[in-house]
């Protein structure tokens, strides 16, 4: 038996999760790795995002993710 395309509103709330895993790990981040280095940056976001259970980001997104975790303002002062 084939599963046919979803419509939005039976996948919402999978995604509404999904994203909220995606926004602790990189959140979680930010906060931990003020001032390092983008390598340093990148393997932490890679384990939050483990950790949360999201493993399957594309390198791009991840690569960005970090991008704009290092360039962001320091958030603790």
């Amino acid at each position: 038996m084939s599963m046919g395309p979803r419509s939005y509103s039976d996948v919402a709330g999978e995604l509404s999760v999904y994203a909220a895993k995606i926004e602790a790990a990189v959140t979680r981040t930010r906060w931990a790795c003020v001032g390092y280095t983008y390598d340093e940056v990148k393997i932490a976001l890679e384990t939050a995002l483990t950790d949360e259970g999201v493993t399957d980001m594309l390198p791009q997104v991840v690569d960005e993710l970090t991008r704009q975790i290092v360039e962001a303002p320091d958030i603790h002062g």
